[in-house]
């Protein structure tokens, strides 16, 4: 993968350099510059594929497209078998060119013809447009801004801030949903006037107007066959994503966390390789992940690799992480992302990972409960409507318990679960906002944000949840956040459960070969029956290692913590002293110890971007 960057409406030499400057870290293999009269396109380049002939910008055979491009197309070679047939000529043997002359072939539904991992920019110089895309998971992400009738676009956000005339502004209704989500949704940043392009999307500027069109989406279409079938196609299809990830020039590796997604894509590339894979893990004091991650390694005899955190070694990268992230990010497991790429960085330029699979075949329990109480509220609205309080707490001590508790009693059972899903982060924001930031966040309600992704479909309660999450959670906090962090150490990170042929397939698989009764993942875990040790088919679910109660159990974490509040100028414009006094003498508990660590993932951005990085 890549960097890109570039901007219509007027010219500036100096400008895209900078930007591409501020993105070698996503590219620190090559650069690459076009310049017209009014479009500007930069690229810094990860060298994968066609090391020496790939070089960007890439054109056509009359130099009148061009095209700048961040990842890898696996069907490239196909598509270009299908394209010389349709006379196309290739000057590289890039998977990039193939996009040109699908963009010629095809127009902007070129998009349609692409599997795989990316986000670009093409330039059609004769009828005067740009056209800009991004995959359909939201594997890469690509940012723009619109500013005096042009607009500006980029990898990261980073670079786009780079132009002089924008001004960095918070955006306060972006900042009431990452309070609330842990993140920020797309299409908003939380840079006023910065915007993501959602995944799935194709933006065209032309004539000074812009035009925002959704190209994919999962259909709700469950199928009807047997259990063996589909655990039978989801093999199939899972293997085939993964094998097709393995291609490159360069050193490869998977990030091994012990779970099952991560361990069934490490025991398919194992069938597809001739010598040892390279598997790097991380562990932090107390989390027994590691332990599983060294299982799946020496049963495949992997060249492993593993890292332990300290607090000290948190502490001393918090600054070079949060930078990296351009966004402010609540959840803690860019921490032990940052080490594991920085590890695998040492070795290796791709990294496959297990991302997605926990959305798409129901590994939360938050699923299963609210699908329980969905179908026992018969009952619960009866003799044991007193006890639902205690029975929820049982079957589940997350922060979300209580709310499940109000699904008894709501009389619009979807509306309560979507409710419920909104607020799974949930700040207590009437002590936390002081009087600036209740009038600034007035009229905002988080649920809104994600009623579309709920309400207008036809999905079973099941896959409801399940779209939600592939429409927000994945691609604005998980993919987010390991692009990031891969980046920093110039690592490009590959999601083969994410293939949208098996995300399509997935969403029509019934939800009940996905949780039966308390076994989550019933149909993946079947699927892997005859590849996977019974030890990680039948653990039982755990996170990533981002304890970040335990890192302020810590004295010298907790200590830089209040002191680098203390010192925060956008916790002392908009929080109150009394909440942020609370949050940290109960930070050892979960709950506040996670939404603490949010409120310093929002102070070391702002430090970041806002007060120039005063650490």
């Amino acid at each position: 993968m890549c960097g890109i960057c570039g901007f219509y409406g007027f010219g500036d030499k100096n400008l895209i350099k900078r930007m591409c400057k501020v993105l070698t870290h996503r590219g620190p293999d090559d650069e690459g510059y076009f310049y017209d009269k009014n479009i500007t396109l930069g690229v810094r380049r990860l060298s994968i594929i066609d090391i020496k002939g790939g070089h960007q910008p890439i054109h056509n055979e009359n130099e009148s497209v061009l095209i700048i491009f961040n990842g890898e197309i696996y069907n490239y070679i196909e598509l270009r078998e299908l394209l010389e047939k349709k006379r196309h000529k290739f000057y590289t043997k890039s998977d990039t060119e193939v996009i040109i002359h699908c963009y010629e072939e095809f127009g902007i539904d070129c998009v349609k013809k692409l599997r795989g991992d990316f986000s670009f920019a093409i330039w059609d110089s004769d009828r005067k447009k740009l056209m800009l895309a991004r995959n359909r998971l939201g594997v890469t992400p690509l940012y723009y801004t619109i500013i005096d009738k042009s607009i500006i676009f980029a990898s990261e956000v980073k670079a786009i801030l780079e132009y002089e005339k924008i001004k960095r502004e918070l955006d306060f209704e972006a900042l009431h949903y990452y309070l609330t989500f842990q993140y920020v949704p797309s299409p908003l940043t939380a840079f006023k006037g910065i915007k993501k392009l959602p995944p799935g999307h194709i933006l065209v500027w032309e004539n000074g107007k812009c035009k925002i069109s959704k190209y994919w989406d999962v259909e709700s279409k469950t199928t009807s066959f047997s259990e063996d079938y589909y655990a039978k196609k989801v093999l199939e299809l899972l293997r085939e994503s993964v094998k097709i990830r393995l291609m490159g020039e360069v050193p490869l590796g998977i990030s091994l966390s012990g779970g099952l997604d991560s361990s069934s894509v490490a025991a398919l590339a194992n069938e597809f390789v001739n010598e040892p894979l390279k598997t790097f893990s991380v562990g932090a004091e107390g989390q027994p992940d590691i332990g599983y991650a060294k299982l799946i390694a020496e049963k495949f005899e992997t060249d492993h690799k593993e890292i332990f955190m300290e607090i000290e070694g948190i502490i001393k990268n918090l600054n070079k992480i949060f930078w990296h992230m351009d966004e402010p990010m609540g959840d803690a497991a860019m921490v032990p992302s940052f080490f594991l790429y920085k590890l695998a960085g040492e070795k290796v330029r791709i990294a496959l990972s297990g991302i997605g699979g926990d959305e798409l075949f129901g590994g939360y329990y938050n699923y299963n409960n609210v699908i329980f109480f969905h179908r026992m509220k018969k009952i619960m609205l009866g003799p044991l409507k007193p006890h639902v309080p205690k029975i929820v707490k049982f079957l589940n001590s997350s922060e979300a318990a209580s709310a499940y508790a109000n699904f008894v009693s709501s009389k619009r059972n979807d509306e309560i679960i979507y409710k419920t899903q909104a607020y799974l982060f949930y700040y207590d924001k009437d002590s936390l906002y002081n009087k600036n930031m209740k009038s600034l966040t007035s009229g905002v309600v988080p649920e809104n944000m994600i009623k579309d992704y709920f309400f207008n479909n036809n999905f079973d309660l099941f896959h409801k949840l399940s779209y939600l999450d592939m429409k927000m959670f994945v691609p604005d906090d998980c993919l987010n956040s390991i692009d990031r962090m891969g980046y920093a150490s110039s690592v490009e990170c590959r999601a083969p459960v994410l293939d949208h042929k098996l995300v399509e397939f997935a969403f029509e698989i019934p939800a009940r070969f996905k949780i039966r009764g308390k076994t989550v993942k019933f149909i993946l875990k079947k699927a892997m029956k005859n590849h996977l040790p019974k030890e990680v088919l039948e653990r039982k679910k755990m996170g990533f290692p981002a304890p970040s109660n335990q890192w302020f159990c810590d004295a010298n974490f907790k200590d830089f913590t209040k002191n680098f509040l203390d010192g925060s100028e956008i916790v002392k414009k908009y929080f109150t002293d009394e909440k942020i006094k609370q949050l940290l003498k109960n930070s050892n508990k979960p709950k506040e110890g996670h939404q603490l660590w949010g409120l310093v993932a929002l102070a070391a951005w702002y430090k970041n971007f806002f007060e120039g990085n005063k650490w």
